[in-house]
């Protein structure tokens, strides 16, 4: 039973990955292919849902997590684009980045407010909720994970700041020996 799941997850998801590509050969996307069957699996062994219900729910949950894993792989090419500049953030790229950063908290909040109103035609507004808790507490997990991996930036007032630094005891120690 648990083969023939993780063999259906796995299918939909690279259909609805590659287009109908059976696997998709980038390794970044097997490996989110490989997270969204096992969230999956997490999600349905959650819910309690049986026979139709089940199956309605996840078709819809299929199409939930295609749209939800577009946002986080621009997320995924923000991060990438934050990763060449963090060791000297101008104000500008700053801004740029939480800019970007924003509109794509929006675009996911705004996916999860649409799919709110679909999940309520298949489910009652309860199982709705116990949904988003499981799909919340599984999205907290993952960005703890990435948060972690991710450097705090170094703005460029900072880099000068060390560049000074660097200079100053140099100096202090030739004024204490000009003192003596």
């Amino acid at each position: 039973m648990i083969k023939k799941t993780i063999l259906g997850i796995s299918l939909a998801a690279s259909l609805a990955f590659g287009g109908g590509q059976l696997l998709p050969n980038n390794e970044l996307q097997l490996s989110l292919l490989a997270q969204a069957a096992q969230q999956k699996l997490v999600v349905l062994a959650n819910m309690h849902l049986k026979g139709e219900t089940k199956e309605r729910f996840g078709n819809l949950y299929d199409a939930y997590q295609k749209d939800l894993m577009q946002v986080r792989l621009e997320r995924l090419k923000l991060i990438e684009a934050y990763a060449k500049d963090y060791r000297s953030m101008s104000d500008e790229k700053a801004s740029k980045l939480l800019d970007q950063w924003m509109g794509l908290q929006r675009k996911e909040l705004e996916l999860k407010e649409k799919y709110i109103a679909r999940f309520k035609q298949v489910l009652p507004a309860s199982l709705v909720i116990r949904f988003y808790q499981i799909d919340n507490r599984l999205s907290l997990l993952r960005e703890a994970k990435v948060s972690a991996l991710i450097p705090l930036a170094i703005p460029e007032q900072v880099q000068r700041m060390k560049i000074e630094t660097r200079s100053k005891p140099t100096e202090v120690k030739k004024k204490e020996g000009e003192a003596k």
